[in-house]
């Protein structure tokens, strides 16, 4: 099962499931709920824990459906391995209108969703 951990600004779900179709569907929906709930804009969704590779159909269907559900409410980063990293979901995604970029590290996602050294910026403007 999903860990769900609201981080104040954004939401973080941790993945350690083997793969499945109806897994990232409902993931993808839970996103958009928890982050409704917690009125947030930004998640972090982190896959490099998951098994398996999801083929081309299902990565077409992962992208729609991100693009559906979170459209351009919810700016999203997905950490994947990089093995398995072939930037499908997030060009179907985005076509639709949808933010989401795929990286391989937290670092990558946290700059991407200007989270990166939020408190120092905060201290500099002091």
């Amino acid at each position: 099962m999903p860990v769900y951990d609201s981080r104040g600004a954004y939401l973080f779900v941790e993945v350690a499931e083997s793969y499945s179709l109806a897994l990232l569907l409902t993931i993808i929906q839970e996103v958009a709920d928890h982050c409704q709930k917690e009125n947030l804009h930004k998640a972090i969704v982190d896959l490099t824990q998951m098994e398996g590779n999801p083929n081309i159909l299902d990565r077409y269907t992962i992208g729609v459906e991100v693009a559906r559900i979170c459209g351009a409410t919810i700016q999203c980063a997905a950490i994947a391995k990089q093995s398995v990293t072939n930037y499908m979901v997030e060009n179907v995604a985005v076509n639709r209108g949808a933010k989401l970029k795929v990286v391989s590290t937290l670092e990558e996602a946290m700059k991407w969703l200007e989270l990166e050294n939020r408190s120092t910026r905060m201290n500099s403007s002091e």
